[in-house]
């Protein structure tokens, strides 16, 4: 398991190929967490839709601090992908989830909602 520390951790679990994948998705994307081997780039979305699949508390409390700290968040392309996500692993409260996380982030920046 590698884990990415910056103001919001990332644990990521699998073999050197899937932390990869992943690292290069946070690289495309825009944001820069720190790891023991380099620095990759990854847009606040990904995160965003990392952390509300994965549902736990603090990840849903990193999800909010996302929203508030990039208020131009591509709603709809969060969205989009999380709906992807939960046909796949067919788990309905997904988008519960983010709409939940969505309704307690209040003020500007709500595009694609």
């Amino acid at each position: 398991m590698k884990r990415f520390t910056n103001d919001i951790d990332l644990a990521v679990r699998g073999d050197e190929a899937a932390i990869h994948d992943i690292a290069e998705a946070l690289a495309r994307e825009g944001i820069v967490p720190r790891t023991d081997d380099a620095e990759e780039v990854v847009q606040a979305e990904d995160l965003v839709i990392y952390k509300v699949f994965a549902g736990r508390p603090q990840d849903l409390d990193d999800a909010r601090r996302l929203l508030l700290l990039y208020p131009n968040v591509d709603r709809k392309r969060v969205r989009r992908h999380l709906q992807e996500l939960a046909h796949i692993v067919e788990d309905t409260k997904v988008l519960d989830r983010l709409d939940e996380t969505l309704a307690s982030v209040k003020g500007p920046g709500r595009r694609g909602r």
